[in-house]
């Protein structure tokens, strides 16, 4: 939890080394993918994206929940990257949509539709991007959210 406030606050100086050792030394799936979550959302190093891959291998063997956390931290540390990783972020926001369609998450389902129009902007297709937020503003106003 202590890692989630600092990640939160934006306070690089917290650390937990041991984390995701504990965490592998207890054995439970879901606890190991959370502390490698929690450790890379904080690092935001060139080692956040391997440990990230690793919680969303854990992650998809948990349930779709996990697996969305998972996949969301990887697709945020991909476009800060510098250059941002474009098309890995594509694949990660692709399975994001997905998962938010197969458990009927609204609310996930608009992020990552609104994160991929961006994606779209960025990679070179704004008609592409402006007919997807269009859709998006369209569903939102048919669910009466204004």
């Amino acid at each position: 939890m202590r890692l989630r406030v600092a990640r939160g606050l934006q306070e690089t100086t917290v650390r937990d080394d041991k984390l995701v050792a504990d965490a592998d030394e207890l054995g439970a799936i879901a606890l190991r993918c959370e502390a490698r979550l929690a450790v890379a959302g904080l690092d935001r190093g060139p080692n956040a994206i391997p440990m990230v891959t690793e919680a969303i291998t854990m992650a998809e063997q948990v349930g779709p929940a996990l697996e969305y956390a998972a996949r969301r931290l990887r697709f945020d540390l991909r476009v800060e990257e510098n250059p941002p990783e474009l098309e890995g972020a594509l694949v990660d926001i692709t399975r994001l949509i997905t998962i938010a369609n197969e458990t009927a998450s609204i609310w996930q389902k608009i992020n990552a539709e609104g994160d991929l129009a961006v994606l779209e902007a960025q990679l070179g297709n704004p008609t592409g991007a402006i007919s997807r937020l269009r859709r998006l503003v369209a569903a939102a106003e048919a669910r009466g959210m204004e």
